[in-house]
């Protein structure tokens, strides 16, 4: 991977395989020695969000691979110093390696600094617009040790998804996926397949055989590095909502819900809370307004429910009651009372349940009012042989499907009723 750095002029570095297979190891080794080599250098390492950072690169990564390449090091104040609390690490000579998560409560932070090196880990987690945005903060200037100005370099790793992320149209097709025409530069753009499979000493044997037991997508993703066409096991389609993607509702949509999926626990650690708003049109279709998820305590999550109903001035609010039962209706309640909520319990597994809502945007009756880049990611990431542990919780996408399904299940209004009118709104 050095031997790359080394071998090119490009700044944007792609290293895509399967899992396990050193990439994070290798660019922790590449930025480390060039911290250590420009006095006062700033490098940024960052994923989607900071509690995945901390809990893998800053608190596992790091410090392997400093005992593995400079046994003791870290241990001495004189060469290091360790700000756990905002994930810095400052060298002696001044240079500082910063983790971040790239969220509400970190971008403004990200954003505000300049940088020599960044590094979006597990890019699979971003959209071309994030990659965009973060690499105009790669304008440091340091000087290295030898008074040469540091040569700026953006890198990149991912386990590589469908052929629609950016990572695929930049690097293997040479696309702006933005204007959907050449790169103007193809000669700053190069990248390295790094698997496991071609050098697993690393690992137990059983690892590899525990993923090569996985779903044809999981070999093909998290093995084999490649990836992939939108197959029938991916349920909800890049094409499918983004050839209906619009850019306002109808004037009149004929009902709205605000669809809940709480989340079990408040910590820094716990799942999102999905909070999404879905209209339907007298057009039969149905129209996906706003993603108001969020990561907080229960109070929190009700009052963004509750500002949700009163803005769009939806119908109800349908609440998943298997995460609290009766004590969801309650704490919604207390954000505001008299609002109309109705429970439901998941009595059937993810996928049962978003099937008839895939098929929904597979006929192009569902329209994406705008982008929802997060909610999308999840749901171009479920497929068939989705497994919770290995994912995550698809929060957002589960709030979804409980909203278009209420509004698919439950009968309209008779055209004689009032509807919901949001001139002005967009």
């Amino acid at each position: 991977m050095f031997d790359l750095v080394k071998s090119t002029r490009a700044t944007n570095i792609l290293y895509y395989g399967g899992g396990r297979s050193g990439k994070s190891f290798g660019i922790i080794d590449i930025i480390a020695k060039r911290a250590m080599n420009a006095p006062g250098s700033r490098h940024g390492i960052f994923r989607r969000h900071a509690v995945e950072i901390r809990d893998t690169l800053f608190n596992v990564t790091l410090p392997k691979y400093f005992d593995l390449a400079y046994p003791g090091f870290l241990k001495n104040r004189a060469n290091v110093t360790i700000n756990k609390t905002d994930m810095t690490v400052e060298f002696a000579n001044g240079a500082v390696i910063s983790f971040n998560g790239y969220d509400e409560n970190n971008r403004d932070r990200i954003l505000g600094a300049e940088y020599e090196t960044i590094w979006l880990n597990e890019a699979t987690q971003f959209d071309y617009s994030d990659f965009t945005t973060i690499k105009t903060r790669l304008s440091g200037m340091a000087q290295t040790s030898s008074g040469r100005t540091m040569r700026p370099l953006m890198f990149v790793d991912c386990n590589p998804d469908l052929k629609t992320h950016f990572t695929y149209r930049c690097w293997i097709e040479g696309i702006n996926p933005a204007r959907n025409l050449p790169l103007n530069d193809l000669d700053d753009w190069t990248s390295l397949q790094v698997n496991l499979a071609t050098d697993a000493t690393h690992v137990p044997a059983s690892y590899l055989e525990g993923l090569r037991d996985g779903s044809d997508a999981d070999i093909q993703r998290f093995v084999e590095g490649y990836w992939r066409d939108e197959r029938e096991y991916s349920l909800f389609r890049p094409s499918n909502v983004n050839q209906h993607r619009v850019t306002a509702a109808p004037y009149d949509l004929r009902r709205i819900i605000v669809a809940v999926d709480p989340a079990v626990s408040s910590h820094e650690g716990s799942d999102e809370t999905g909070i999404v708003v879905v209209g339907e049109g007298a057009d039969g279709h149905f129209y996906v307004l706003a993603d108001h998820s969020l990561k907080g305590s229960p109070k929190e999550w009700a009052a963004a429910v509750a500002q949700a109903y009163h803005d769009y001035g939806a119908h109800m609010i349908v609440a998943e009651k298997n995460q609290g039962g009766e004590m969801v209706t309650e704490t919604i309640r207390h954000a505001g009372r008299n609002l109309p909520v109705k429970l439901v319990h998941a009595s059937r597994g993810k996928v049962i349940r978003a099937e008839p809502v895939s098929a929904l945007y597979a006929e192009g009756r569902v329209h994406h009012v705008g982008e929802f880049a997060t909610l999308e990611r999840q749901m171009f990431a479920f497929h068939s042989s989705f497994d919770r542990r290995k994912s995550g919780s698809p929060d957002r996408l589960d709030a979804l499907v409980w909203a278009i399904s209420e509004l698919a299940e439950a009968p309209a209004p008779s055209r004689g009723g009032s509807s919901v009118k949001l001139g002005g709104f967009w």
